[in-house]
């Protein structure tokens, strides 16, 4: 949702939301890429904005909203905008240093202690972006403790709940780092964010 966010707010800046998809054409799509380029979006920022374009002009055009004899995607290339980037993973042998690091103690702050939390609980749960943890909800669970479980993506490791439990309290619902509470949001009804092993 955040990049179909992001590919209209710069359509918006480009030109008027208010033009019709039967007056997009391929002059269009090449100016568009060029503003891009002017704003210093790199090659793969601009594939992935022109992939979701491409993906609501055809669905709209499938859905009949508008009629197109040609079909300006058929000759604007996406594929041909995707570089292929250095890798750039964290070693093994680098996070374990990170989980045996001991934080000198006039570094040693809670925030520097959730920060490195925050980061080893995105590493074990393969990757979960910061703005999915940002969103976690409280589990109601029927077992003695709760946690967050990612068991679909790391057959619910324990060290993940190891990480998660010092910021848990039992009726959390407000989203607050200073007091450390999860980020857990909503109401009980809602509480359905982070599925319960159970």
């Amino acid at each position: 949702a955040s990049k179909h966010r992001s590919l209209l707010s710069r359509l918006s800046e480009f030109r008027s939301l208010n033009t019709r998809f039967d007056e997009i054409d391929l002059a269009f799509l090449r100016d568009f890429e060029l503003f891009l380029r002017k704003e210093g979006n790199v090659n793969n920022s601009i594939a992935t904005k022109f992939a979701i374009f491409k993906a609501a002009y055809n669905k709209a055009l499938a859905e009949g909203l508008f009629l197109q004899k040609i079909n300006p995607f058929a000759k604007y290339k996406v594929g041909s905008l995707w570089t292929r980037t250095r890798k750039r993973a964290i070693t093994k042998e680098d996070i374990q240093k990170l989980v045996a690091l001991e934080i000198a103690p006039n570094y040693r702050t809670d925030y520097a202690e959730f920060a490195r939390d925050i980061f080893l609980f995105s590493y074990y749960t393969a990757g979960i972006n910061f703005t999915d943890i940002a969103t976690l909800r409280a589990v109601l669970s029927t077992r003695p403790e709760r946690h967050a479980d990612y068991r679909e993506i790391q057959q619910g490791q324990p060290r993940t709940r190891r990480l998660y439990l010092p910021y848990s309290r039992p009726h959390g619902t407000q989203d607050s780092t200073t007091d450390f509470q999860p980020h857990t949001q909503g109401s009980a009804e809602s509480q359905s964010g982070v599925k319960d092993a159970g």
